[in-house]
């Protein structure tokens, strides 16, 4: 905690009524920085219902580590490496694991897998 000294003024216009000068104690707290949705390492299992260049459509089955608020989920794809298969395999209704991060909107992966 820290005091500081503060000089409060009471008047009317600029003539002053009362002039006193306090020691207020100010508490400094620890405030969480804004909570966002940004959750890294989540996973989502489901089947691609749209593709959209870099962005996928998942109807999803099952998520890891976090909720998504709807029952689809969009998926960018730049950036992620892919297993047991490749980017030309994306086809609607393929089933598929992806793993990244979400950000409250959108899945950003990191890795694409395809299930069976």
């Amino acid at each position: 905690m820290k005091t500081h000294q503060m000089a409060i003024i009471i008047g009317l216009a600029a003539t002053p009524i009362l002039y006193a000068q306090v020691p207020v104690t100010l508490q400094e707290q620890n405030q969480p920085a804004l909570q966002n949705n940004f959750v890294e390492n989540v996973e989502v299992k489901g089947q691609i219902t749209a593709i959209n260049d870099n962005i996928l459509t998942i109807n999803v089955f099952e998520t890891e580590h976090f909720q998504p608020g709807a029952n689809t989920v969009e998926a960018d794809i730049e950036n992620a490496q892919f297993e047991h298969g490749n980017r030309a395999d994306l086809r609607q209704n393929a089933l598929v694991e992806i793993e990244g991060d979400w950000d409250g909107n959108r899945l950003y992966a990191t890795e694409v897998e395809f299930e069976d």
